[in-house]
């Protein structure tokens, strides 16, 4: 059964999932069964406590984050692995964007990088770069979005390339803007889609939905499109272990008109695009976030929902109630961080033994 599910300011909630009734925050909190105090909150590569307190700010725009002390970085220059020492392993030079992800088995790095080319039109244009990395810096597998596109017939739709203005390479346009790249996990059943197969991979563009990948990065297999988000507005999209999609709508479309911005978080089936899952806010606009957003199972009753303005909520998957909702502190400069991609929610506690 499709849940729409409502929030109000100061985290009052209704749902109609269940009889009507007003919570708070703490109230709800009081509903879940999950433990949310051994789980650190990750922002780029800032990790937080569960109280959201910053703990630590390392280098680069994207970390991953190894037991043993070491961890993976990227920005616009290079990715890297940092010893426990603060000494570099090695370092690939690039410009890598938006998130760093690991394989399912945790092997290998799975990044988002660029190339920069000259367009037709003798202007250097940016191209989307997916790429798998071993543990020593080796990248294994890669491809583009040009191949991509050409092999599933994607209108390339170029757009300004001004997101980034740390990036080395200038140029005037980009060809395609991806900004999640996954691995698809092990399926509890037999997918509805036929490219849905653990060791597959998915990414998502603005402009231009979802495509999946071989597990060698060598086949476009499908290209998934998302009827209720305007122009194709996605963040963080990921197959479940249940063989849906979960992914952040930043503009969604409800009615004919298109009036008055919202966004959401749903989980699909790939091929009728029905919803089994909706996060949503009543007014629809008071939750917006025009750029940036993620959304993360945790467990199997949580989902985390997080946006451009530095919070997020724990969501019960069943029930549709805030389990919690917090925003992202630096008690040191005594200000909220910055937006980022996404926020992650991982237990560090071994890696932070090495810090």
């Amino acid at each position: 059964m499709t849940q729409f599910l409502f929030f109000f300011p100061l985290l009052t909630l209704i749902s109609f999932t269940s009889p009507a009734s007003f919570a708070t925050s703490n109230e709800t909190s009081k509903t879940t069964q999950a433990d949310l105090s051994n789980l650190n909150i990750i922002s780029g590569c800032r990790v937080h406590g569960s109280d959201s307190i910053l703990i630590r700010q390392f280098n680069g725009a994207f970390c991953l984050f190894f037991e043993d002390g070491r961890y993976v970085s990227a920005d616009a220059t290079r990715l890297t692995l940092i010893l426990p020492n603060q000494t570099q392993a090695w370092t690939l030079p690039g410009h890598y964007h938006h998130m760093l992800n690991w394989s399912h088995d945790r092997k290998f790095i799975l990044a988002l990088a660029s190339r920069f080319d000259k367009a037709e039109n003798g202007k250097t244009e940016r191209v989307d770069v997916f790429q798998k990395i071993d543990l020593n810096g080796k990248i294994v597998n890669q491809t583009d979005s040009r191949k991509v596109f050409a092999a599933l017939k994607i209108q390339i739709l170029p757009t300004p390339f001004n997101w980034d203005a740390s990036a080395k390479s200038a140029a005037e346009t980009e060809m395609s803007h991806f900004n999640s790249f996954y691995e698809i996990p092990p399926q509890k059943r037999i997918p509805k889609m036929k490219a849905i197969r653990a060791g597959n991979f998915i990414a998502s563009s603005i402009n231009s939905g979802a495509v999946i990948l071989n597990e060698d990065l060598q086949v476009a297999l499908a290209k998934i499109e998302f009827p209720t988000s305007l122009h194709q507005s996605l963040h963080d999209v990921k197959v479940t272990a249940d063989g849906e999609i979960l992914f952040f709508n930043n503009e969604r479309v409800r009615d004919g008109k298109n009036q008055n911005p919202r966004s959401s978080v749903e989980i699909i089936d790939p091929l009728t695009k029905k919803p089994s899952f909706v996060f949503m806010s009543n007014p629809s606009e008071l939750f917006y976030s025009w750029a940036c957003g993620g959304a993360q199972e945790i467990g199997n009753n949580l989902i985390l929902v997080s946006h451009m303005t530095n919070g997020y909520y724990f969501v019960e998957r069943k029930s549709g109630k805030v389990a919690r909702s917090n925003i992202l502190f630096d008690r040191y400069a005594s200000a909220n961080t910055q937006p980022h991609q996404q926020i992650r929610a991982e237990n560090l506690s071994e890696f932070l033994k090495h810090w």
